[in-house]
């Protein structure tokens, strides 16, 4: 049995402003994390909301996307870099990530993958922030850091 075919990456919006469907998810999940969790921020004035920039943050665990959505300025738009199987196998994550916006897929087996270098750029250009992990996941236990993957730079 052939694999599902791969939403094209042009779907998915790349920008400085934030969707509408983004802002309106934002009105209650932001102090739904928030009261969920002890999420702390230091520094939050150095988070520069006049330009673009890439952003590489630790992969600690499931939560570290959200928390960083919840914490950082609505635009620049954040977009991460994420394996594109999500959006092959998971028809309502597509459908979500396709109106919201904020992800860069990656194809793990494309080498170079050129899809993601055009579409990180045109991030870039129109104002976005890139957000990656360089481990490319989580660990097993709660916390785990693993090994850097070579890759994006």
């Amino acid at each position: 049995m052939q694999a599902p075919a791969q939403p094209p990456a042009d779907l998915l919006p790349v920008q400085r402003q934030a969707t509408l469907a983004y802002r309106a998810l934002r009105l209650w999940a932001v102090p739904l994390l928030y009261s969920m969790f002890d999420i702390r921020v230091e520094g939050r004035e150095r988070i520069p909301t006049d330009r673009n920039y890439v952003l590489i943050a630790n992969h600690l665990n499931w939560l570290d996307s959200f928390a960083i959505l919840a914490t950082f300025p609505t635009e620049p738009r954040v977009h991460f870099l994420g394996d594109t199987t999500i959006l092959v196998t998971r028809k309502v994550q597509w459908a979500m990530v396709k109106s919201v916006g904020g992800f860069i897929p990656v194809n793990r087996q494309a080498r170079p993958d050129t899809v993601l270098f055009h579409h990180a750029n045109q991030c870039l250009q129109r104002g976005g922030v890139i957000a990656m992990y360089p481990e490319g996941n989580y660990g097993l236990k709660e916390g785990e850091l693993l090994p850097f993957k070579k890759g994006f730079a």
